[in-house]
């Protein structure tokens, strides 16, 4: 558990994310002719608020996120721009806004971190004198390739290596002093090891990318961290992986301030100047804020009553079916689910509490 100053950066990143969500919905419900009756910056008590053409806009004590409250939502209403009254089309681009602006904003925060400080990848150190790529390869080289997939994490590399039999070509396309090479290589069977190996030894160098490739970057990144967490969720679902990796919204909290104060107070970071532990903080809190950011999207597009693919799901049926479902049974379903959704969150928070 981090500290309070950390603790409260770490609200408040939440808080901006799920700010960047509402703000989907309020823009894209503004353009497409939606009745709105209140935008909210924060949430609880109202600390200041003001109307204008018709819209509420109020800033709230709580520096959590905020809310669009958008006009017969849960129930029949008789105005035309009411959510409920509107094409299934606009009100399923409406839902899928919310997180369409999240994953937005982490492929620009990507590509902006990257395009400032590079991306890691692995850097060759040694090379054994009986691996093929002895004397062609350089300590330093960096690998960006493995055999034509680009790679976008420091693990992609054992990942895409572990792919390839163990007879077949290996083909690396390395960086050395910003030109990129390419070497053919095989693993050689080694009698003390009792395997195939590569004879490389790595640790990890940064890339840096001008604008466009970091643009090209950004999307893979995040194309990539969108597969692992939907497999996460696959093996949530079928077992494979237990319930103590998932948290509620305080202990997620607690563990952000823990790691943004690691980054700033670490024992890592104890030898480093106080700008470079600042540009270190900074880029930590970069990089959870794409990681959250992502995250907040896949798990409101999940069809679950109360998020926002439950009612996307909705206005796709009814688009499919022509099937007008009753507001009133959406509504219904809609408010069980944010009940057992918020006991859920509490009965984690518990666990965690008296279970550590």
């Amino acid at each position: 558990m981090g500290s309070i100053p950390f603790l409260i950066i770490a609200v408040l990143m939440l808080g901006l994310l799920i700010l960047v969500h509402e703000l989907g919905h309020f823009i894209t419900g503004r353009i497409l002719g939606f009745k709105i009756n209140e935008f909210s910056i924060g949430m609880g008590p109202k600390i200041f608020s003001k109307e204008k053409k018709g819209i509420l806009y109020s800033l709230r004590a709580i520096p959590m996120g905020g809310f669009v409250a958008f006009e017969g939502e849960d129930d029949e209403n008789d105005d035309p721009r009411a959510m409920n009254n509107m094409p299934w089309y606009k009100r399923a681009v409406v839902m899928f806004a919310g997180a369409g602006f999240n994953i937005l904003f982490a492929f620009l925060l990507t590509a902006i971190l990257v395009c400032s400080v590079g991306y890691y990848a692995p850097k060759l150190d040694s090379i054994d004198e009986k691996s093929s790529l002895y004397g062609i390869a350089q300590s330093g080289d960096i690998i960006c390739e493995v055999n034509g997939k680009k790679l976008v994490s420091p693990n992609d590399f054992t990942i895409e290596i572990q792919k390839i039999d163990d007879n077949d070509d290996i083909e690396l396309t390395v960086l050395r002093n910003g030109e990129q090479l390419k070497y053919k290589t095989k693993r050689y069977f080694d009698e003390t090891e009792n395997k195939y190996l590569i004879g490389i030894r790595y640790g990890y160098g940064v890339v840096n990318l001008n604008v466009f490739q970091s643009l090209g970057y950004s999307f893979r990144y995040n194309v990539w961290m969108t597969k692992t967490m939907y497999q996460t969720l696959g093996q949530l679902v079928t077992g494979k992986i237990g319930l103590e990796g998932v948290t509620g919204p305080i202990s997620t909290i607690g563990a952000i301030g823990g790691m943004v104060e690691e980054s700033a107070n670490g024992e890592a970071v104890k030898e480093l100047s106080a700008m470079d532990r600042i540009r270190q903080t900074v880029i930590m809190i970069t990089e959870l804020l794409v990681i959250i950011s992502m995250n907040l999207a896949i798990m409101n597009l999940l069809p679950i009553p109360a998020l926002d693919g439950f009612r996307l799901l909705f206005a796709l049926i009814e688009g499919i079916t022509k099937y007008h479902i009753p507001r009133k049974i959406e509504g219904i379903i809609n408010a069980v689910g944010l009940i057992a959704l918020i006991s859920i969150m509490v009965i984690l928070e518990i666990s965690k509490l008296f279970v550590g």
